[in-house]
């Protein structure tokens, strides 16, 4: 069984915090590996496109990974046709990211929350994936669907064994790990592959 939560203090903490991407591109390189975090946000809202990375607005064009995605995809003609204000929330991958331990060629874009800004709630994923495939745009893989993980027969032990395996987009590689949604998208959990974390620490 999972252990249950007796209470939540928050910490106050004034240690200084550093966002660490360069300037116009956005990026952080550590032993020349790019090893920022690439997610990302493409938003339309009466008709202004802005992208967001994961920790700043880049409401102009620029060299960025983010904006050369968009640029790459058409994201911004294609959340047009939708007619509506609308944040597409996905992920970047490929050459280039993250040592692309997928080993893909190019970079790709994979949509895995959508947020309707005018009723300021998640779309559900039945919907989600029907505006994937509206705007020809890849949705993260999905294991399985509808699904109860939070009770006696499934506890920590078993979702960790889970998050091992191979990745549905490279058959060659393991799995960075599992991610675990509910179905109105409001909460989320993701669970590391300890085989993973291993082969990591090797190279």
């Amino acid at each position: 069984m999972l252990a249950k939560i007796k209470s939540i203090k928050k910490i106050d903490n004034n240690s200084k915090r550093y966002d660490i991407e360069v300037e116009k591109t956005h990026n952080f390189f550590a032993n020349n590996i790019l090893v920022h975090n690439c997610s990302t946000t493409y938003i339309l809202k009466d008709g202004e496109f802005t992208v967001c990375s994961r920790n700043k607005w880049l409401k102009k064009p620029d060299m960025s990974t983010y904006w050369k995605i968009a640029k790459d995809f058409n994201i911004e003609d294609k959340l047009k046709k939708l007619n509506r204000n609308i944040a597409i929330q996905g992920e970047i991958y490929g050459d280039g990211i993250q040592s692309n331990r997928l080993k893909i060629t190019g970079k790709n874009f994979a949509i895995y929350r959508i947020w309707d800004i005018d009723k300021q709630e998640y779309i559900l994923p039945e919907e989600r994936h029907k505006i994937c495939n509206e705007l020809g745009l890849e949705h993260v893989p999905v294991l399985r669907t509808n699904i109860t993980i939070f009770n006696e027969k499934e506890n920590m032990a078993d979702l960790i064994l889970h998050a091992d395996g191979k990745s549905m987009i490279n058959p060659k590689c393991s799995r960075e790990g599992v991610v675990y949604k509910s179905m109105n998208g409001n909460n989320h959990f993701k669970v590391i592959s300890n085989k993973y974390l291993i082969e990591c620490g090797k190279k």
